[in-house]
């Protein structure tokens, strides 16, 4: 069974992947932090296809994609909410 659809369709196994990587996620990765957390895993899995799955999963609304200043970075929270990001250490809290 398929996590959520993408406009009436499945979710392709590698969007699905990365949505599922993210998911209950509070760190705020990046699409590197992801890639790198997958091939952690053992998945096989381009930093490529991670970019394009994270992008197509933001523009449907199933992740939110934040421009901070730094990379992008990708909360599995899409309710709008403030973010803080850390001077110091380039944390982001929600």
């Amino acid at each position: 069974m398929r996590m959520k659809s993408m406009r009436n369709e499945r979710l392709s196994p590698k969007r699905e992947r990365v949505l599922r990587a993210l998911s209950g996620r509070t760190d705020h990765p990046t699409a590197e932090d992801l890639y790198r957390s997958l091939a952690a895993q053992g998945e096989e899995i381009s930093l490529a296809t991670v970019y394009r799955a994270l992008g197509a999963l933001a523009e449907e609304g199933l992740v939110a994609e934040l421009r901070l200043g730094g990379p992008a970075r990708y909360d599995p929270e899409v309710k709008p909410h403030h973010h803080f990001e850390c001077r110091s250490c380039s944390r982001v809290y929600d």
